[in-house]
C-alpha cells in the first residue's frame, strides 16, 4: 500500500465512522486533513473565522445527528472557535474538533503556536487528547468519535504535533479500528419504568418534559406514540422541539410555564 500522511489517516477514520462535512479555514496546521477530504468525499466549507467554522458544525451535527468536524490551525485558530465549541459543549452536540500543535523539536525554544491545548479545552469538551504516533492516529480519531456520541453526546478535542500530522507511513501499518462502539442505546430500569406509569396513570395534570436526549437517540416516534396513547401534553425543549408540533392538541409548547400546573412531570 501507498504511504499516507497523518491527516489523512485521520480523515480516513472519520469517513468510515459515517462523518460527511468538515468546517475549516485552512492552515498550515491542518492542511492535510482539509486535503484528504476531496479523496474521501468530504464536503469542505471553507469559512472566514473560526467561530463560524465550529458553529456550523454545530447546526449541521443537530440537523443530520451525525458528528461533523471543525478543522482549524491551532493556538489562536483554536482560540477564535472557542464560542462555537462552548455552545456545543452547553447543548451536548456532538461536534468534533481537529488541529495540530507546533512541532515538538521546537518545543520550549519559541516554536511558534505552541500552548497547552488540551488544559486551554478542557472547560468545554467532553473528551481531549494529544496523539504522539502516527501509526496511532486511526486509534484516537475512533476514540473521539466514540466519546462524542455515546452516553450523553458533547465536542471532542483532538490535536498532534506537526511531525504527526504531516509524517508519512505506510497504510497497512495504521489499521483502522472497527466495531469500537456500540449501537445500543440504554434501557431505564423496569421497577422505576412501572412506579413512573403508575404516578402517571393516577395523576389529574400530567405532563411529558421531553428534551435534547429525545433527539439524540432517535426517540421521537416511540415519544408521539407513546403521548398519543396516555394522552398527555407534551412540553418540547432544546433538541426535542417540533417533536411534537406546538399547534398539536398534545403540544405544550417550548416555555416552562406550561409545566406550573402539573401535578406529575
Amino acid at each position: 500500500m501507498a504511504e499516507v500522511n497523518g491527516g489523512y489517516l485521520i480523515m480516513k477514520t472519520l469517513r468510515e465512522a459515517g462523518v460527511t462535512h468538515l468546517f475549516t479555514i485552512v492552515g498550515g496546521h491542518n492542511f492535510e486533513m482539509v486535503d484528504a477530504c476531496q479523496d474521501l468525499g468530504i464536503t469542505v466549507t471553507d469559512v472566514r473565522h473560526e467561530q463560524q467554522a465550529a458553529h456550523m458544525a454545530d447546526a449541521m451535527t443537530r440537523f443530520t445527528r451525525q458528528p461533523a468536524v471543525v478543522a482549524i490551525d491551532g493556538a489562536p485558530g483554536l482560540v477564535n472557535a472557542f464560542p462555537g465549541i462552548q455552545v456545543a459543549y452547553e447543548s451536548q452536540v456532538p461536534i468534533i474538533v481537529l488541529t495540530g500543535q507546533g512541532s515538538m523539536v521546537g518545543r520550549d525554544i519559541g516554536v511558534m503556536q505552541a500552548i497547552d491545548q488540551l488544559e486551554l479545552v478542557r472547560p468545554i469538551t467532553k473528551w481531549r487528547r494529544t496523539c504522539f504516533d502516527i501509526k496511532r492516529l486511526p486509534e484516537y480519531a475512533s476514540m473521539a468519535v466514540r466519546e462524542a456520541t455515546t452516553g450523553r453526546p458533547g465536542p471532542v478535542f483532538l490535536d498532534a504535533p506537526l511531525e504527526i500530522i504531516r509524517g508519512k507511513v505506510e497504510e497497512s501499518a495504521a489499521p483502522m479500528p472497527h466495531h469500537y462502539r456500540t449501537a445500543s442505546r440504554a434501557h431505564g430500569d423496569p421497577a422505576l419504568i412501572k412506579e413512573a406509569l403508575t404516578l402517571l396513570a393516577s395523576a389529574q395534570r400530567p405532563l411529558i418534559v421531553a428534551g435534547s436526549g429525545v433527539w439524540w437517540s432517535h426517540a421521537e416516534n416511540e415519544l408521539r406514540e407513546f403521548a398519543r396513547l396516555m394522552q398527555i401534553p407534551v412540553m418540547c425543549r432544546n433538541m426535542a422541539r417540533g417533536i411534537i408540533a406546538e399547534d398539536d392538541p398534545l403540544g405544550a409548547g417550548f416555555l416552562p410555564t406550561s409545566a406550573a400546573g402539573a401535578d406529575v412531570y
